[in-house]
């Protein structure tokens, strides 16, 4: 059976289009030294994490797992380095 060029783009519930939007997001305000780029890591992290569900990939789901309390330390981090300053 052929499929369309939709069921490409969507195949995984739009898991994967937003995991990277959210990536690029985190890269952009990271880069432009704001805070609330670890909230985008962690939403980009959760978004990978459900992609790696639908496509059994076991790695994936520990390796974006690890990184959703990394973003949240970063985020934690980063106010009380500012509160120093």
């Amino acid at each position: 059976m052929d499929k369309s060029i939709s069921d490409y783009l969507f195949q995984y519930y739009m898991a994967d289009w937003l995991a990277v939007i959210c990536m690029c997001i985190y890269l952009w305000r990271v880069g432009n030294k704001k805070r609330d780029a670890f909230v985008w890591g962690v939403l980009s992290s959760i978004f990978f994490v459900a992609l790696n569900v639908q496509i059994d990939s076991p790695p994936g789901i520990i390796f974006n797992v690890i990184f959703i309390p990394l973003y949240a330390r970063a985020f934690w981090k980063w106010t009380k380095n500012n509160d120093d300053n």
